[in-house]
């Protein structure tokens, strides 16, 4: 099975200590549970804040960070309410892998001692489900030499626990029947 990458190491981009404001820390897939997802959705309701657009479009590459970043400016959108990891944390710490355990052991999303459900806030604010699959198909190409088999999406999808992207899928048998949805499951 291909495992989610970890970083055990953690740059210090502070300037004497302070946060440097420099994004680095933005990721796609921090961790954090259902009462940060409800707290996010009712302020950018009510600040009418809009998804960043992460795909440069004159290169197609997608940039990985949070949805909430500015990047022009360097400062989070939703910076009253964001998540508890991203209010605890500093690159600069020392015990940096026993902060992460803490932060992980509080999150039901994107956390390797919880349940690894894998999401970002793309798809659990805005139902937006290209940022997760374009991850999910960069790993799977990259740890199979360019080449996507179904049997490995699905494995790979049940382990982390998101068989609703299953919707977003179709592939063919060998006698070009089409599978939908749920119905790759049962190829």
């Amino acid at each position: 099975m291909i495992d989610m990458p970890k970083e055990d190491k953690v740059i210090d981009n502070t300037c004497n200590g302070k946060c440097s404001n420099c994004g680095q820390c933005c990721g796609l897939f921090i961790p954090f549970n259902d009462d940060d997802i409800d707290r996010i959705k009712k302020y950018v309701k009510a600040n009418d804040i809009k998804q960043t657009n992460r795909i440069n479009v004159l290169t197609g590459v997608f940039n990985a960070h949070c949805c909430f970043l500015d990047t022009v400016n360097h400062k989070c959108k939703i910076y009253p309410v964001r998540p508890y990891v991203c209010r605890d944390f500093m690159c600069n710490r020392q015990n940096w892998l026993s902060k992460r355990n803490e932060y992980e052991s509080k999150a039901k999303y994107n956390s390797t001692i919880n349940t690894q459900i894998m999401a970002t806030f793309d798809d659990k604010i805005y139902n937006d489900y290209e940022p997760i699959l374009r991850y999910i198909f960069g790993i799977i190409y990259d740890n199979y030499g360019g080449k996507i088999d179904h049997n490995i999406l699905i494995k790979f999808i049940q382990h982390i626990h998101r068989e609703d992207l299953l919707y977003y899928f179709s592939a063919y048998d060998e006698n070009g029947k089409k599978f939908d949805g749920n119905d790759l499951l049962n190829i």
